[in-house]
């Protein structure tokens, strides 16, 4: 499941999409790699068990780990954690 998340300054207009690829390990079972031996997706979280709130408790303590001085500062740290909008293909 892809989650997509926009991030934007408070008072500002306008939004940054990210996105994150929520995997269990029975999806990730079910998956079929083809004629391939290694499945890469971005940046893949796996979860035991689907729940929500545990999911986006996550995506929020990620994403306070990612205040800085500058609008440029914030979006290259949260780029570390989940993929820009500009950096990835579905």
């Amino acid at each position: 499941m892809h989650i997509f998340i926009d991030v934007g300054r408070k008072g500002h207009k306008g939004t940054t999409q990210f996105t994150l690829f929520l995997a269990t390990p029975a999806g990730l079972a079910d998956l079929s790699c083809g004629d391939e031996a290694v499945i890469k997706h971005g940046r893949m979280l796996v979860i035991q068990t689907y729940d929500h709130d545990v999911v986006w408790a996550w995506i929020d303590a990620q994403l306070q780990q990612c205040e800085a001085a500058t609008w440029p500062e914030v979006l290259e740290r949260v780029s570390r954690r989940l993929d820009w909008e500009h950096d990835y293909e579905l």
